[in-house]
């Protein structure tokens, strides 16, 4: 799992991947999820969580709610 400023991982990384990178740019571009930096402007922050099989064939996909700011 790549780790970058904004970002934290708690485990290994075993078996998780980030599929696909955030939209910021510039300093603050980089994979993965980055805490709300809208100042409180209502922008959403979601994730999406996929099971996949051993040839990555997707099981199940979920969108979890992180939160508005």
């Amino acid at each position: 799992m790549h780790r970058s400023r904004g970002e934290s991982c708690n485990h290994d990384g075993a078996g998780t991947w980030i599929e696909k990178k955030n939209r910021a740019t510039g300093a603050w571009r980089s994979p993965g999820y980055l805490p709300p930096c809208s100042g409180g402007r209502g922008n959403r922050y979601f994730a999406v969580v996929k099971v996949v099989d051993a040839d990555k064939k997707v099981l199940a996909k979920a969108k979890i709610t992180i939160g508005r700011y």
